[in-house]
């Protein structure tokens, strides 16, 4: 694989230049790759003892320091292979939702994460598709945590067919079943060019102003970002 196709594609990375566009990201910090590789020399470990990988308090005091307080946080994966042209990796990463502030706790969720691009099945993987593994980065992400009644995702390219005009939104009651494959979603596919609805919900949990405002959103972005 080409890395250069991929190198960019840290959710980290578009996250933040989501907010500095001004569109409504929840507060988050970033620990980077680079403060991973510090703490794995610090410690002296190898990918054999990676697993004993200790996240300093430091780190933490940190986080907790830069983040609204008495919230919960989401803790998220960002591999620079995720979601990226000719390979798809989505869901073999750690995420963790609902996070309390607590030091121990957070510890051992941003430990996780981040062990998860070490997991014996992505080890598998890599092989597989011969991904070389020292080329491989992983941030994680501390976010704040939305309680959302509604979450799901969004495709402004139909997936199943590759119709780059039918904008396609997966949701589900909650906080992030959709990803987690735990709900079966209600799906609409819009198509933005006919102005019309391809495939429409018996009960539409968003209702018709959400759609056209997150059609209207996911629209804009297209054309922000260039993709």
């Amino acid at each position: 694989l080409d890395f250069q196709q991929y190198i960019v594609c840290h959710k980290a990375k578009y996250l933040s230049i989501l907010k500095s566009k001004g569109y409504n990201i929840p507060s988050g910090v970033v620990i980077d790759f680079e403060e991973f590789k510090n703490i794995i020399k610090e410690q002296k470990l190898n990918l054999e003892t990676i697993d004993k990988i200790e996240i300093t308090d430091e780190i933490v005091d940190n986080i907790l320091a830069s983040l609204p307080q008495g919230k919960e946080y989401a803790i998220r994966s960002s591999a620079n292979i995720e979601d990226c042209r000719n390979i798809s990796l989505a869901g073999r990463f750690a995420t963790f939702l609902n996070v309390v502030a607590d030091k121990e706790c957070m510890k051992d969720k941003i430990k996780e994460c981040f062990l998860s691009l070490y997991s014996e099945d992505n080890l598998q993987f890599y092989r597989k598709n011969k991904i070389d593994i020292n080329r491989i980065e992983m941030n994680v992400i501390v976010q704040e945590m939305i309680e959302s009644n509604v979450s799901g995702i969004l495709f402004t390219v139909n997936p199943t067919n590759g119709k780059d005009t039918q904008i396609v939104v997966e949701f589900s009651k909650g906080a992030g079943e959709v990803v987690t494959g735990k709900a079966i979603p209600e799906r609409i596919v819009y198509d933005w060019v006919e102005e019309k609805y391809i495939e429409e919900p018996k009960i539409n949990l968003l209702g018709e102003n959400s759609v056209k405002k997150i059609i209207n959103i996911s629209l804009n972005l297209q054309q922000e970002i260039g993709f």
